[in-house]
């Protein structure tokens, strides 16, 4: 396909491939214009159900011009194939963002799900539901602006059916339980999608998972998601609730829309329907934060100095300021003085001196009065009044006002990433200490089929202990199901970890593959980690890793299961 025309376009490289076609990048071949082509497979051409959903996309397309959802540029059915021509989106999916990163600070894609919720409101206002959310459908621009992909399997609500009754369309892992079931679907299925999409964005970790697709659908239909703070304890209480409420198993306790849905997001960021970087022009825009809202019940808050007084508000620090009251008296004086002589008194030289005096009086305290209000521009606000031993401190946490010196948002020192409101430390680099003694491990039978690589050298298996001897590097689990264990590492003999019963360390855990990973002490004195054929990574102080050094106090992350590297 490289080379050949398609229309005015003419295709210059492959993209990538999907169920039921190839993607390509090309360029107009007289404006110049680089454009996504969508091709659908030859094989196919003659498939009826597969070419109605390919123009079925298209016309969604069509139906769908926003600034958060894919554009449509062209359809082109001749000879050569069936082709729909897009818009072509730079930067990055989510699904490629996290196998880079392994989880996304909330701050940072909160603003990304906005201009999702956005993006999905719009389409379900149109009568078209998405029906495949997930991260590889969620494009984010080097900008920040958020685009939705791919609406191969979208439904468009007054058109003819093209499935059976009780047939799914979409990801397994990203459908809610009335998808799954065959259910009529609307909108609430694409909040559950997103929902699941921000669980995993936010933890790393999928809140369902089971290598057999049954066995997940039943725990999709009937389990409770772990809550996202027993994988990322530094998640605030606010986020976890719209997670969990748009994951909610009744459509009906979930958000009625994407709009409800964007409305409780923006307001984790402050400032209503907040500002995402679709919403100005295009532009990169931080999103503003802000202070929680006050409940009405509390006490007011004292003034602030530098802030702004309300109309009306009397200015209590001028009026006790000694030289503004100085100038007032001055005034009173020279008039109350100099007034009577120059009504009364029928001398020259009398009413003379009374105006000279009142002259001087008026203008001293003038002067007087305008010292006073320079001084306490010049003090940053208010002057100082003493505050009742009872009065309510101002709210901790509270953004400056407008005008006021920006401070920026801390960063752990070790990692780089963002700490939360509330947060003194990174949860992955300084996490809390294990108790002293752990209870020993219990056997772990995972049942069904392990992914195990039998062709692998067998070690001799370390014993887990509560303790080690120092000395002796150690690894051990402060997160998961089996907190608390620790294993010491012998000079030489790698420790594998999986859920394997033969590995050195056998984890509980079901996001953890048969033989996930192995440390090993080298001759060298080093400390190695190596990914064992994982299905979902190794990842050490959130980067993910083939083979990485360590060193004490570094982060492993298998599955939902931490480990911290002791050095001894």
């Amino acid at each position: 396909m490289i080379g050949q025309r398609i229309g005015d376009y003419v295709v210059t490289e492959a993209l990538g491939e999907g169920g039921m076609g190839m993607v390509y990048k090309g360029q107009h071949v007289t404006l110049g214009q680089v454009v996504a082509i969508k091709s659908l497979h030859s094989s196919l051409m003659n498939n009826q159900a597969a070419k109605d959903r390919f123009v079925r996309e298209a016309q969604a397309l069509a139906r769908l011009n926003h600034p958060n959802i894919i554009g449509l540029k062209n359809f082109i059915n001749d000879a050569n194939g069936c082709f729909i021509i897009m818009e072509y989106a730079e930067g990055e999916d989510l699904e490629h963002k996290l196998q880079r990163m392994g989880l996304i600070p909330p701050e940072q894609c909160i603003p990304w799900f906005i201009d999702a919720c956005r993006g999905l409101e719009f389409a379900h206002r149109q009568n078209i539901i998405h029906r495949d959310i997930k991260p590889s459908n969620i494009m984010v621009h080097p900008s920040g602006v958020t685009k939705l992909l791919d609406f191969g399997t979208a439904k468009l609500v007054d058109a003819q059916r093209l499935t059976q009754q009780g047939m799914t369309l979409g990801t397994v892992i990203y459908m809610s339980k009335e998808q799954l079931l065959g259910k009529p679907l609307d909108a609430r299925s694409d909040v559950y999608s997103l929902g699941v999409t921000l669980y995993e964005c936010v933890t790393g970790q999928l809140p369902f998972y089971d290598e057999e697709e049954r066995k997940l659908v039943v725990k999709i239909a009937k389990e409770e998601p772990i809550p996202p703070s027993q994988h990322y304890p530094g998640i605030s209480k606010e986020l976890e609730a719209v997670i969990l409420k748009a994951m909610q198993k009744d459509p009906a306790n979930r958000f009625q829309s994407a709009a409800e849905m964007e409305q409780a997001l923006s307001a984790l960021l402050g400032g209503g329907r907040g500002v995402t970087a679709s919403t100005v022009g295009g532009a990169s825009v931080p999103p503003v934060a802000s202070a929680p809202p006050v409940a009405p019940s509390l006490p007011a808050p004292a003034p602030v100095p530098g802030s702004v007084l309300a109309p009306g508000a009397a200015p209590r620090g001028i009026i006790l300021s000694p030289l503004f009251l100085a100038g007032v008296v001055l005034w009173i004086l020279g008039f109350g003085g100099g007034l009577p002589v120059l009504l009364v008194v029928e001398s020259t030289g009398a009413r003379l001196a009374a105006a000279v005096l009142m002259g001087l009086s008026g203008l001293l305290g003038l002067l007087l009065v305008v010292v006073a209000f320079l001084q306490r521009q010049n003090s940053g606000g208010a002057a100082s009044v003493p505050v009742s031993a009872g009065a309510p401190p101002p709210p901790s946490g509270a953004v400056p006002a407008p005008g006021s010196q920006h401070q920026a948002k801390p960063t752990c020192p070790t990692c780089g990433r963002a700490l939360l409101v509330g947060m003194t430390e990174c949860p992955f680099c300084h996490p809390q200490a294990a108790p002293a003694a752990a209870p020993a491990p219990q056997p772990f039978n995972p049942g069904g089929t392990l992914n195990i690589n039998s062709q692998q050298q067998q070690f001799p298996s370390p014993v887990p202990s509560a303790s080690a001897p120092a000395g002796s590097p150690s690894l051990q689990v402060i997160d998961g199901n089996d907190k608390g264990l620790r294993v010491e590492l012998s000079l030489g003999t790698p420790v594998t970890i999986g859920r394997a019963p033969s590995c050195g360390l056998t984890l509980n855990d079901p996001g953890v593959s048969g033989t996930h990973a192995a440390v090993v002490w080298g001759n060298d004195r080093q400390i190695y980690v190596e990914d064992r054929g994982s299905r979902n990574g190794v990842f050490v102080n959130n980067q993910k890793v083939q083979r990485q050094t360590l060193k004490g106090g570094d982060l492993i992350v298998v599955g939902s299961t931490r480990l911290l590297v002791h050095a001894g």
